[in-house]
This record gives structure tokens, C-alpha cells and sequence, in this order.
């Protein structure tokens, strides 16, 4: 079994990927970084086609900076062709701490030039940076972890990076502070995808594994990916009808472009309902929608830990 995720070592979608390994009960899996999300979805699509047991681990949604759009617009686009496509087969919550990390233990904040660190985590901790160091650049990096790395190598003592502890233990960087993320409770959703016939074999099923309960039910997620939503006054009121009728709750919406010519959208959204009958009603729910004329990729059918 290989795990894919956005690496390279030292991330917290390593730790993401490490955390579903120890709840799937697969101590055998292979850790695998890759360059980008879009590498990891080619590289278990790619493993599906050949029949080859697979996954990767992708960062879904923030807390603080929301979704993250490379995640979904590259399962959109796997859904969209004509290839066996990974889906989000479980999800798990991880909470993000970001910390600042030096070269040289002895250089104060005011000493540095430049922070490096991927766009997510500069954006969590915008205003810590604004106000301790007003003077630093902050740099993108590929992720954390690359800045985490890029500031090993560098003789440079002014230049930083922020990411997670796990990063400087790796590159023995020290902490100059830690946990500098703007608001408490920082929070990141990660994805394991692939495949979900072969995620219910090898890990015991959907619905055994589900640990979020209410009541005493098992709650599943219905990740869908909307297109062809009529665009007139109430046309996505209509789209969303049928899901309130048959006691869907709607935790996520969201509009992405096309990206052919302004103003067409395609709408992602996550709806959760109970294993008991939540299939029974989302076939009505589908009946509805093609009636309406709108498209529907379903990219998840999950749990989440």
C-alpha cells in the first residue's frame, strides 16, 4: 500500500497521512511525497488504472484561509474525465500550529530580512508577521517544508521560515516562537483519496470506521461537484431544494469558475446525512437534479475521523 502526499517531509500533510496509516490499520504503508497536490491525484490515478493499491493525502479545507482550491478543482477535473478518478474516501481534522524557525539561535526578530513559508501558512499568520516583523518580506515556498529547507541551506542567519515542528526537527532549525498562527484553534481537513471500493475492503467500510456521531448515528459526507445550474433568480435555490426536502445538511457551498469566460460557475458542495437512509434519499435527490438539467460529479462518499 503507498500513500501519496504534498511533501516533502516535514509537512503537516505528512503528519495527516501518517494519522490515517495508524487509523486505517495499515502499518505496512509506504510514505511517499510528492511535488504538488496535482502530482498526487495523477499519481493514484495512475495507480487505479493499473490496479495498484494506492492513496494520497491532500490538505481539503482551513479554518482560517478556507478551501483549498488546488484540491478541489484538481478532483473536479479527475471527475471530469473519462479515466477512473480517485474520490475523497475518508477525512480527518489536524490542528495546525505554525512556527517561526531560525538558523542561528542567537538572531532576534528584529534581525530578520525575510520569511519564507507556502501562501496557506503566510495567510495564517498575516497579522502575527505584520506586527512582530514589520520589516521582514514574506517569500511563498513550494510548502513549509521546502522553507523549512530552503533556510537550512542558506548562510543567510536574517532569513526564517514558518511551518510545523516536525519541519525544524528535521532540518535542525530552531523555534523562535512558536504556535504564531493568527486565531486560536487552527484547523486544516485533510483528504484521503483513491479508491473507494478498494478504501472499504482494506479499511472495514465506511460506516464501521465513522467515528462522528449524533444521536447514536453514523453521519456520512456527500462531496458533489454541481454544473449546468440555471442561471436565473432562483435557479440555485432550486438545486438546493431537493437536498432540504430529504434532510440533507449542507456544510459546505462554494463557486468556483469554469474558466472558459466570465460569469459561469460550478458549485462545490458537502452535504452530510445519516448511513442509515442517506442513500435512499440521495438517489431521489439525483432524480431531481437531472430533471433540473444540472450535471453532478460526485467526488466523496466519506466518513470523518
Amino acid at each position: 500500500m503507498d500513500i501519496y502526499y504534498f511533501g516533502p517531509e516535514g509537512t503537516f500533510t505528512q503528519q495527516a497521512a501518517m494519522d490515517f496509516v495508524n487509523v486505517c490499520g495499515w502499518p505496512q504503508a509506504q510514505l511517499r511525497p510528492v511535488s504538488s497536490i496535482a502530482d498526487a491525484l495523477l499519481t493514484v490515478q495512475q495507480a487505479m488504472a493499473q490496479a495498484h493499491p494506492a492513496f494520497a493525502c491532500i490538505p481539503l479545507e482551513n479554518s482560517i484561509q478556507g478551501s483549498v482550491t488546488a484540491s478541489w478543482d484538481g478532483l473536479g477535473h479527475k471527475a471530469s474525465s473519462a479515466l477512473p478518478h480517485p474520490s475523497i474516501v475518508s477525512a480527518l481534522k489536524l490542528s495546525i500550529h505554525q512556527n517561526l524557525m531560525v538558523k542561528d539561535s542567537s538572531v532576534s526578530l528584529s534581525e530578520l530580512k525575510t520569511v519564507y513559508s507556502h501562501p496557506q501558512a503566510l495567510a495564517q499568520c498575516r497579522d502575527w508577521i505584520s506586527q512582530n516583523l514589520p520589516q521582514a518580506v514574506a517569500v511563498s515556498a513550494e510548502s513549509t517544508a521546502a522553507a523549512a529547507r530552503r533556510v537550512a541551506e542558506s548562510q543567510d542567519k536574517s532569513v526564517a521560515a514558518i511551518g510545523a515542528a516536525a519541519a525544524a526537527k528535521l532540518y535542525q532549525l530552531y523555534l523562535a516562537k512558536e504556535s504564531i498562527e493568527d486565531i486560536a484553534n487552527n484547523t486544516t481537513r485533510f483528504g484521503l483519496v483513491g479508491d473507494a471500493a478498494l478504501f472499504e475492503s482494506a479499511a472495514g467500510g465506511f460506516v464501521v470506521s465513522c467515528k462522528n456521531h449524533s444521536n447514536g448515528k453514523p453521519k456520512e459526507t456527500l462531496s458533489l461537484l454541481l454544473s449546468q445550474v440555471e442561471n436565473s433568480p432562483g435557479g440555485l435555490s432550486k438545486v438546493l431544494k431537493p437536498f432540504s426536502d430529504s434532510h440533507f445538511n449542507l456544510n459546505r457551498i462554494e463557486s468556483r469558475p469554469v474558466g472558459t469566460h466570465l460569469g459561469t460557475y460550478v458549485f462545490y458542495i458537502d452535504v452530510e446525512y445519516d448511513s442509515v437512509n442517506g442513500k435512499q434519499y440521495w438517489s431521489q435527490v439525483e432524480d431531481v437534479l437531472y430533471d433540473l438539467g444540472v450535471e453532478v460529479k460526485v467526488l466523496g462518499h466519506f466518513c470523518e475521523f
